[in-house]
Protein backbone atom coordinates (compact mmCIF):
# COMPACT_ATOMS: atom_id res chain seq x y z
CA UNK A 1 0.00 0.00 0.00
CA UNK A 2 2.96 2.39 0.47
CA UNK A 3 3.89 1.89 -3.75
CA UNK A 4 3.07 5.63 -3.91
CA UNK A 5 5.21 7.28 -0.97
CA UNK A 6 8.52 8.18 -2.86
CA UNK A 7 6.37 9.29 -5.80
CA UNK A 8 4.78 12.39 -3.87
CA UNK A 9 7.15 12.87 -1.59
CA UNK A 10 8.17 16.00 -2.76
CA UNK A 11 4.58 17.61 -3.59
CA UNK A 12 2.55 19.59 -0.86
CA UNK A 13 -1.40 19.01 -0.63
CA UNK A 14 -3.47 20.98 1.21
CA UNK A 15 -7.13 19.11 1.80
CA UNK A 16 -10.26 21.09 2.40
CA UNK A 17 -13.82 19.16 3.21
CA UNK A 18 -17.34 19.49 5.24
CA UNK A 19 -15.58 17.28 8.31
CA UNK A 20 -18.38 18.63 10.73
CA UNK A 21 -21.19 18.82 9.05
CA UNK A 22 -24.85 18.57 10.65
CA UNK A 23 -25.62 15.86 8.12
CA UNK A 24 -22.94 13.15 8.62
CA UNK A 25 -22.78 11.65 5.36
CA UNK A 26 -19.88 14.68 4.70
CA UNK A 27 -17.74 13.78 8.15
CA UNK A 28 -17.70 10.40 6.40
CA UNK A 29 -16.33 11.55 3.04
CA UNK A 30 -13.98 13.06 4.63
CA UNK A 31 -12.63 10.29 7.24
CA UNK A 32 -12.89 7.75 4.27
CA UNK A 33 -10.79 10.22 1.84
CA UNK A 34 -8.20 10.90 4.52
CA UNK A 35 -7.34 7.12 5.46
CA UNK A 36 -7.91 6.36 1.85
CA UNK A 37 -4.97 8.69 0.95
CA UNK A 38 -2.54 8.14 3.61
CA UNK A 39 -2.97 4.32 3.38
CA UNK A 40 -2.52 3.85 -0.30
CA UNK A 41 -0.55 6.82 -0.87
CA UNK A 42 1.63 6.96 1.91
CA UNK A 43 0.87 10.81 2.38
CA UNK A 44 1.25 10.56 6.20
CA UNK A 45 -0.72 12.68 8.82
CA UNK A 46 -3.47 14.44 6.35
CA UNK A 47 -5.24 17.01 7.82
CA UNK A 48 -8.52 18.10 5.91
CA UNK A 49 -9.05 21.69 6.62
CA UNK A 50 -12.84 22.14 7.95
CA UNK A 51 -13.89 24.98 5.62
CA UNK A 52 -17.57 25.58 6.89
CA UNK A 53 -16.03 26.02 10.47
CA UNK A 54 -13.36 28.14 9.48
CA UNK A 55 -16.22 30.48 7.81
CA UNK A 56 -18.40 29.81 11.39
CA UNK A 57 -16.29 29.82 13.71
CA UNK A 58 -15.12 33.67 12.90
CA UNK A 59 -18.32 35.28 13.31
CA UNK A 60 -17.88 37.29 15.96
CA UNK A 61 -14.61 38.86 14.37
CA UNK A 62 -16.22 39.80 11.35
CA UNK A 63 -19.58 41.04 13.57
CA UNK A 64 -16.54 43.35 14.71
CA UNK A 65 -15.41 44.63 11.46
CA UNK A 66 -19.09 45.39 10.32
CA UNK A 67 -19.36 47.42 12.93
CA UNK A 68 -15.87 49.26 12.78
CA UNK A 69 -16.85 49.71 9.05
CA UNK A 70 -20.15 51.29 9.58
CA UNK A 71 -18.75 53.20 12.04
CA UNK A 72 -15.97 54.84 9.11
CA UNK A 73 -19.52 54.89 7.04
CA UNK A 74 -17.38 52.24 4.72
CA UNK A 75 -18.60 48.94 3.07
CA UNK A 76 -17.55 45.89 4.59
CA UNK A 77 -18.07 43.17 2.14
CA UNK A 78 -14.02 44.05 0.57
CA UNK A 79 -12.19 43.75 4.29
CA UNK A 80 -14.95 40.32 5.01
CA UNK A 81 -13.32 39.06 1.60
CA UNK A 82 -9.45 40.13 2.62
CA UNK A 83 -10.64 38.59 6.46
CA UNK A 84 -11.50 35.18 5.02
CA UNK A 85 -8.67 35.16 2.11
CA UNK A 86 -5.89 36.18 5.14
CA UNK A 87 -7.33 32.83 7.31
CA UNK A 88 -7.15 30.78 4.48
CA UNK A 89 -4.06 31.86 3.16
CA UNK A 90 -1.82 30.66 6.44
CA UNK A 91 0.15 27.94 6.36
CA UNK A 92 -0.51 27.31 2.69
CA UNK A 93 2.33 27.37 0.39
CA UNK A 94 2.82 28.49 -2.97
CA UNK A 95 2.47 26.05 -5.48
CA UNK A 96 0.94 23.67 -3.59
CA UNK A 97 -1.97 21.46 -4.97
CA UNK A 98 -5.41 21.84 -3.00
CA UNK A 99 -7.98 18.72 -3.22
CA UNK A 100 -11.88 19.22 -2.18
CA UNK A 101 -12.23 16.16 -0.80
CA UNK A 102 -16.20 16.24 -0.37
CA UNK A 103 -18.80 17.32 1.64
CA UNK A 104 -19.62 20.63 0.12
CA UNK A 105 -21.45 20.23 -3.40
CA UNK A 106 -20.87 22.63 -6.12
CA UNK A 107 -24.61 24.17 -4.96
CA UNK A 108 -25.58 27.14 -3.91
CA UNK A 109 -25.22 26.90 -0.32
CA UNK A 110 -21.90 25.72 -0.36
CA UNK A 111 -20.96 27.91 -3.14
CA UNK A 112 -19.02 31.04 -1.19
CA UNK A 113 -16.61 28.11 0.80
CA UNK A 114 -15.84 26.98 -3.00
CA UNK A 115 -15.30 30.28 -4.39
CA UNK A 116 -13.12 31.08 -1.30
CA UNK A 117 -10.45 28.04 -1.76
CA UNK A 118 -10.82 28.79 -5.58
CA UNK A 119 -9.24 32.64 -4.52
CA UNK A 120 -6.49 30.85 -2.71
CA UNK A 121 -5.28 28.61 -5.18
CA UNK A 122 -5.38 31.56 -7.72
CA UNK A 123 -3.46 33.82 -4.81
CA UNK A 124 -1.03 30.77 -4.37
CA UNK A 125 -0.59 29.79 -7.68
CA UNK A 126 -2.07 26.19 -6.66
CA UNK A 127 -3.48 23.57 -8.41
CA UNK A 128 -6.85 22.50 -7.59
CA UNK A 129 -8.70 19.26 -7.82
CA UNK A 130 -11.82 17.47 -6.44
CA UNK A 131 -12.33 14.25 -5.26
CA UNK A 132 -15.86 13.10 -6.02
CA UNK A 133 -18.23 16.70 -5.64
CA UNK A 134 -21.89 15.98 -6.89
CA UNK A 135 -23.61 18.94 -8.06
CA UNK A 136 -26.75 20.57 -6.21
CA UNK A 137 -28.97 24.01 -7.30
CA UNK A 138 -26.61 26.54 -8.94
CA UNK A 139 -28.13 30.20 -9.67
CA UNK A 140 -27.53 31.39 -13.27
CA UNK A 141 -25.11 33.87 -11.02
CA UNK A 142 -23.22 31.11 -8.82
CA UNK A 143 -22.77 28.92 -12.37
CA UNK A 144 -20.74 32.42 -13.57
CA UNK A 145 -19.47 33.07 -10.65
CA UNK A 146 -17.73 29.52 -10.63
CA UNK A 147 -16.76 29.11 -14.08
CA UNK A 148 -15.08 32.02 -13.96
CA UNK A 149 -13.00 31.15 -10.62
CA UNK A 150 -12.03 27.67 -12.38
CA UNK A 151 -10.85 29.69 -15.07
CA UNK A 152 -8.41 31.73 -13.07
CA UNK A 153 -6.51 28.60 -11.71
CA UNK A 154 -3.18 27.18 -13.66
CA UNK A 155 -4.47 23.53 -13.27
CA UNK A 156 -7.58 22.06 -12.60
CA UNK A 157 -8.53 18.43 -12.27
CA UNK A 158 -12.67 18.18 -11.76
CA UNK A 159 -14.04 14.78 -10.77
CA UNK A 160 -17.80 14.41 -9.74
CA UNK A 161 -20.07 11.67 -8.90
CA UNK A 162 -23.17 12.85 -10.26
CA UNK A 163 -24.22 15.94 -12.96
CA UNK A 164 -21.40 15.84 -15.32
CA UNK A 165 -23.17 16.69 -17.78
CA UNK A 166 -24.58 19.67 -16.70
CA UNK A 167 -21.18 20.66 -15.15
CA UNK A 168 -19.79 20.75 -18.41
CA UNK A 169 -22.03 22.85 -20.52
CA UNK A 170 -22.08 25.31 -17.93
CA UNK A 171 -19.45 25.39 -16.05
CA UNK A 172 -16.30 23.61 -17.05
CA UNK A 173 -15.53 21.09 -19.80
CA UNK A 174 -12.83 19.45 -18.25
CA UNK A 175 -14.74 17.54 -15.57
CA UNK A 176 -14.97 13.81 -15.75
CA UNK A 177 -16.87 11.08 -13.62
CA UNK A 178 -16.02 9.04 -10.66
CA UNK A 179 -17.51 7.10 -8.09
CA UNK A 180 -18.23 8.82 -4.44
CA UNK A 181 -14.99 8.34 -2.16
CA UNK A 182 -18.12 6.72 0.80
CA UNK A 183 -18.33 3.50 -0.88
CA UNK A 184 -15.02 2.53 0.45
CA UNK A 185 -16.23 2.92 3.74
CA UNK A 186 -15.87 -0.55 4.80
CA UNK A 187 -12.31 -0.39 4.39
CA UNK A 188 -11.97 2.39 6.70
CA UNK A 189 -14.33 1.13 9.66
CA UNK A 190 -13.96 -2.29 9.71
CA UNK A 191 -16.89 -4.58 9.90
CA UNK A 192 -19.91 -4.46 12.31
CA UNK A 193 -22.17 -6.56 13.86
CA UNK A 194 -25.68 -7.28 11.79
CA UNK A 195 -29.64 -7.70 13.18
CA UNK A 196 -30.86 -10.09 10.86
CA UNK A 197 -34.53 -8.94 10.91
CA UNK A 198 -34.04 -5.29 11.28
CA UNK A 199 -35.29 -2.77 8.46
CA UNK A 200 -33.52 0.27 8.96
CA UNK A 201 -35.50 3.80 7.66
CA UNK A 202 -33.85 6.49 7.32
CA UNK A 203 -35.97 9.97 7.77
CA UNK A 204 -35.65 13.33 6.10
CA UNK A 205 -36.69 16.56 6.99
CA UNK A 206 -39.45 17.75 4.15
CA UNK A 207 -37.96 21.40 3.94
CA UNK A 208 -35.06 19.61 1.84
CA UNK A 209 -36.94 18.00 -0.07
CA UNK A 210 -39.37 20.76 -1.03
CA UNK A 211 -36.97 22.99 -1.66
CA UNK A 212 -35.07 20.72 -4.43
CA UNK A 213 -38.49 20.14 -5.87
CA UNK A 214 -40.42 23.73 -5.42
CA UNK A 215 -43.06 22.25 -7.74
CA UNK A 216 -43.87 18.78 -6.67
CA UNK A 217 -44.17 19.94 -2.71
CA UNK A 218 -44.91 17.20 -0.39
CA UNK A 219 -46.56 18.50 3.13
CA UNK A 220 -44.85 17.39 6.87
CA UNK A 221 -48.56 15.67 7.13
CA UNK A 222 -48.44 14.19 3.99
CA UNK A 223 -45.03 11.99 4.44
CA UNK A 224 -45.78 11.29 7.80
CA UNK A 225 -48.64 9.60 6.88
CA UNK A 226 -46.55 7.91 4.35
CA UNK A 227 -43.33 6.76 6.53
CA UNK A 228 -46.03 5.23 9.14
CA UNK A 229 -48.17 3.22 7.02
CA UNK A 230 -44.65 1.97 5.74
CA UNK A 231 -43.68 1.30 9.10
CA UNK A 232 -46.59 -0.67 9.89
CA UNK A 233 -46.78 -2.49 6.95
CA UNK A 234 -42.96 -3.58 7.82
CA UNK A 235 -44.24 -5.06 11.30
CA UNK A 236 -47.30 -6.82 10.46
CA UNK A 237 -45.18 -8.81 7.77
CA UNK A 238 -42.79 -9.70 10.66
CA UNK A 239 -39.63 -7.33 10.39
CA UNK A 240 -38.89 -5.36 13.18
CA UNK A 241 -37.92 -1.27 12.27
CA UNK A 242 -36.12 0.94 13.60
CA UNK A 243 -36.15 4.58 12.72
CA UNK A 244 -32.97 6.57 12.38
CA UNK A 245 -30.93 9.85 10.77
CA UNK A 246 -28.04 10.95 9.34
CA UNK A 247 -27.37 13.24 11.95
CA UNK A 248 -29.34 16.70 11.06
CA UNK A 249 -31.37 17.99 13.96
CA UNK A 250 -34.39 18.33 11.66
CA UNK A 251 -34.32 15.26 9.84
CA UNK A 252 -34.40 13.38 13.82
CA UNK A 253 -37.85 15.27 14.77
CA UNK A 254 -39.37 14.26 11.80
CA UNK A 255 -37.90 10.94 12.73
CA UNK A 256 -39.01 11.16 16.22
CA UNK A 257 -42.82 12.44 15.18
CA UNK A 258 -42.88 9.01 13.27
CA UNK A 259 -42.36 7.02 16.26
CA UNK A 260 -44.25 8.73 18.54
CA UNK A 261 -47.57 8.00 16.30
CA UNK A 262 -46.57 4.88 15.48
CA UNK A 263 -46.33 3.51 18.92
CA UNK A 264 -45.36 0.26 19.24
CA UNK A 265 -42.96 -2.02 21.10
CA UNK A 266 -41.30 -3.79 17.62
CA UNK A 267 -40.76 -0.21 16.12
CA UNK A 268 -37.56 1.47 17.70
CA UNK A 269 -36.15 5.13 17.38
CA UNK A 270 -32.32 5.36 17.15
CA UNK A 271 -30.44 8.07 18.88
CA UNK A 272 -29.18 10.96 17.18
CA UNK A 273 -25.67 10.06 16.22
CA UNK A 274 -23.14 12.59 16.83
CA UNK A 275 -19.37 11.46 14.75
CA UNK A 276 -19.14 9.55 11.86
CA UNK A 277 -18.23 6.60 13.72
CA UNK A 278 -21.83 6.24 14.97
CA UNK A 279 -23.88 6.88 11.50
CA UNK A 280 -21.99 4.05 10.56
CA UNK A 281 -22.53 1.89 13.19
CA UNK A 282 -25.90 2.77 12.70
CA UNK A 283 -26.18 2.05 8.99
CA UNK A 284 -24.38 -1.14 8.99
CA UNK A 285 -26.34 -2.91 11.56
CA UNK A 286 -29.43 -3.21 9.17
CA UNK A 287 -30.27 -6.32 7.67
CA UNK A 288 -31.84 -3.70 4.15
CA UNK A 289 -32.63 0.08 4.56
CA UNK A 290 -34.81 2.49 3.26
CA UNK A 291 -33.81 6.03 3.18
CA UNK A 292 -33.26 9.35 1.33
CA UNK A 293 -30.12 10.62 2.65
CA UNK A 294 -27.95 9.52 -0.24
CA UNK A 295 -24.70 8.48 1.74
CA UNK A 296 -26.81 6.36 4.29
CA UNK A 297 -27.54 4.44 1.11
CA UNK A 298 -23.59 4.82 -0.27
CA UNK A 299 -22.46 3.28 3.10
CA UNK A 300 -25.17 0.49 3.04
CA UNK A 301 -23.64 -0.04 -0.51
CA UNK A 302 -19.92 -0.48 0.78
CA UNK A 303 -21.56 -3.15 3.79
CA UNK A 304 -23.25 -4.89 1.44
CA UNK A 305 -26.79 -4.31 3.09
CA UNK A 306 -29.32 -3.57 0.37
CA UNK A 307 -31.12 -0.31 0.09
CA UNK A 308 -34.48 1.30 -1.41
CA UNK A 309 -34.16 4.86 -1.79
CA UNK A 310 -36.23 7.81 -1.72
CA UNK A 311 -35.68 10.35 -4.19
CA UNK A 312 -35.46 13.82 -2.37
CA UNK A 313 -32.57 15.15 -4.58
CA UNK A 314 -31.63 13.89 -8.19
CA UNK A 315 -28.45 12.27 -7.00
CA UNK A 316 -29.91 9.75 -4.90
CA UNK A 317 -31.24 8.09 -8.60
CA UNK A 318 -28.12 9.27 -10.00
CA UNK A 319 -26.06 7.08 -7.70
CA UNK A 320 -27.93 3.89 -7.75
CA UNK A 321 -28.25 4.21 -11.83
CA UNK A 322 -24.30 3.63 -11.33
CA UNK A 323 -25.21 0.20 -9.88
CA UNK A 324 -28.11 -0.84 -12.37
CA UNK A 325 -30.96 -0.40 -8.99
CA UNK A 326 -32.32 2.67 -10.26
CA UNK A 327 -35.74 0.41 -10.31
CA UNK A 328 -35.24 0.18 -6.24
CA UNK A 329 -35.45 4.31 -6.02
CA UNK A 330 -38.46 6.09 -5.72
CA UNK A 331 -39.93 9.72 -5.93
CA UNK A 332 -41.29 11.43 -2.68
CA UNK A 333 -44.94 11.06 -3.77
CA UNK A 334 -44.81 6.98 -4.35
CA UNK A 335 -43.46 6.23 -0.84
CA UNK A 336 -47.07 4.15 -0.89
CA UNK A 337 -45.44 1.88 -3.58
CA UNK A 338 -42.85 0.26 -0.96
CA UNK A 339 -43.71 -2.28 1.39
CA UNK A 340 -42.81 -5.02 2.34
CA UNK A 341 -43.28 -7.34 -0.67
CA UNK A 342 -40.69 -4.63 -1.97
CA UNK A 343 -38.46 -5.17 0.70
CA UNK A 344 -38.45 -9.09 0.35
CA UNK A 345 -37.77 -8.44 -3.56
CA UNK A 346 -34.80 -6.12 -2.72
CA UNK A 347 -33.64 -8.52 -0.52
CA UNK A 348 -33.48 -11.12 -2.97
CA UNK A 349 -31.06 -9.15 -4.99
CA UNK A 350 -26.99 -8.28 -4.41
CA UNK A 351 -25.10 -5.90 -5.78
CA UNK A 352 -22.78 -6.98 -8.79
CA UNK A 353 -19.56 -7.62 -8.11
CA UNK A 354 -17.61 -6.61 -11.41
CA UNK A 355 -19.43 -2.61 -10.60
CA UNK A 356 -18.07 -2.94 -7.27
CA UNK A 357 -14.88 -3.69 -8.13
CA UNK A 358 -14.38 -1.65 -11.09
CA UNK A 359 -15.71 1.26 -8.79
CA UNK A 360 -13.24 0.73 -6.19
CA UNK A 361 -9.96 1.07 -8.96
CA UNK A 362 -12.03 3.72 -10.38
CA UNK A 363 -11.52 5.80 -7.22
CA UNK A 364 -8.05 5.07 -6.70
CA UNK A 365 -7.28 5.43 -10.43
CA UNK A 366 -8.90 9.03 -9.95
CA UNK A 367 -7.21 10.32 -6.48
CA UNK A 368 -3.46 9.12 -8.10
CA UNK A 369 -4.09 11.17 -10.70
CA UNK A 370 -5.42 14.39 -8.77
CA UNK A 371 -2.12 13.80 -6.32
CA UNK A 372 0.04 13.37 -8.99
Amino acid sequence: MMFYSNFFKKKSYVFFGETHSPNLGDSVICNVAKVIIENTFGIQDVYIQDVSYILRSNDANLQKIRLLCQRIHIDSKRFEKWYYTAILSINIPRNSNICYVGGALFQDFFINQILLVLKIARIKNCSFATISLGIGLLSSNNICRLRNGLKCIKKVDLSLRDGIDFFKLQVDKRAYWSPDIAIMTKYVYGNKPRNNNTIGIGCIDMCYYNRNFPNKPVSTEEYQNKMIYLVKDLLRNGFSVELFCNGDYQDYITAEKIYNKVNDSKCALRPRPQNDKELVDIISSYLCIISARLHSLIISYSYDIPFIGIEWDNKVKAFADTLNLGMFVFKMNDICEINSDMVKKRLQIGFNSQIRKQQEECIIERIKKILG
